[in-house]
This record gives structure tokens, sequence and C-alpha cells, in this order.
């Protein structure tokens, strides 16, 4: 068992870098980090029509969501 005197305290925690490929939008937080996923989820939701904004399914599967994005994105794009 660990004694409190053990544990590291936040003076004692080391900062590691997180790496974020080439092209990581800066307002989205690297992943990993507290609230990443709300940030990336607001980015994606920006990326789409503004009426899906109102589906919370779509805030609940940030994977669903990410897919859409990619798939309105393109059809934006071609």
């Amino acid at each position: 068992m660990v004694s409190l005197v053990e544990r590291p305290g936040p003076a004692q925690r080391q900062e590691s870098s997180v790496y974020v490929p080439p092209g990581w939008p800066g307002r989205v937080r690297p992943p990993g980090t507290s609230d990443w996923e709300l940030t990336a989820t607001e980015f994606l939701l920006d990326c789409c029509p503004a009426d899906y904004r109102r589906y919370r399914l779509l805030r609940r599967h940030p994977v669903v969501l990410a897919m859409f994005a990619t798939v309105f994105v393109e059809a934006q794009v071609a």
C-alpha cells in the first residue's frame, strides 16, 4: 500500500509532450488531454451543416460525427 508521503504530488509529476500530427487544428486539444473529445466534437460540428448540432446522437458518438463531417467536407471540395 502506498502512503500519502510516497504518492507523487503535483510538483513531482513530470510534464510529457503529446504528439499531434501535422495539420492538427489549433483549437482541438491533443489526444489524451482533458476534454479533448469535447473540443474535437465542436470542431467537427463546425465542419458540418448547422442542423447537425440538433442531434444529440452525434455528440454521443463522435466517430459517427467524424464520418459525416468527412463526407460533407469531401462533397464541398469536389
